[in-house]
């Protein structure tokens, strides 16, 4: 596959403890490869799955 991961949001959620989170979806060719908490999470996911498809290594992001 050698499309690119676009980002779509999911909306918006009020989790039990109160703080609010946007989710969103990855999609590939009309397929959904991933979600995200967080619009930095999904960018930096996005970017792994593409790496990983093309072969690479992907980088190690600190917690």
């Amino acid at each position: 596959m050698n499309s690119m991961v676009q980002i779509h949001t999911a909306g918006n959620r009020v989790l039990p403890n109160a703080s609010r989170a946007s989710f969103w979806r990855l999609t590939q060719a009309g397929r959904v490869v991933g979600w995200a908490i967080g619009y930095q999470a999904a960018v930096a996911k996005a970017r792994h799955i593409e790496q990983v498809q093309a072969g690479q290594q992907p980088l190690q992001v600190a917690a």
